[in-house]
């Protein structure tokens, strides 16, 4: 069974979880939320909770989704996750959530895929496909 860990800097990752869910109305008892919190203790606490959460889900695959590659939670959970079966993604939207609280298989790489297919499709720049090129200089 694969386990979720959305990770962020402030509440990004818990609201849009919270808005996944109102969306697709999905089940999400194997999802875990870290977020780095503004408070002095951020990063520290963030770090204790993420290596307590990977020992809890040794020998479980685990999908990362982190607001930002390089960002302190991708860093903090590469090196806590290192003895798990992973695959982390970053720059997560609200439609790589959805996706990911929709997958019904076991295929950690299928689903990884799955998730970074989507996150690149709906980014799209919409100008150009609204407004015709001719009418876009005036």
């Amino acid at each position: 069974m694969i386990h979720y860990v959305l990770a962020s800097h402030g509440n990004y990752a818990r609201e849009a979880l919270n808005s996944a869910k109102m969306i697709c109305g999905e089940d999400t008892d194997r999802m875990n939320l870290l977020s780095v919190q503004d408070d002095g203790d951020g990063i520290d606490r963030f770090g204790t909770e993420a290596a307590a959460l990977a020992e809890n889900l040794r020998g479980n695959p685990v999908l990362i989704m982190a607001d930002l590659f390089g960002g302190s939670p991708f860093m903090t959970l590469l090196s806590a996750f290192r003895d798990t079966e992973y695959v982390c993604l970053t720059g997560f939207n609200l439609a790589m959530v959805i996706q990911m609280l929709q997958y019904d298989g076991d295929d950690l790489h299928e689903l990884a895929e799955d998730i970074a297919s989507i996150g690149k499709d709906v980014s799209i720049r919409l100008i150009p496909k609204i407004i015709p090129e001719e009418e876009q200089n005036d």
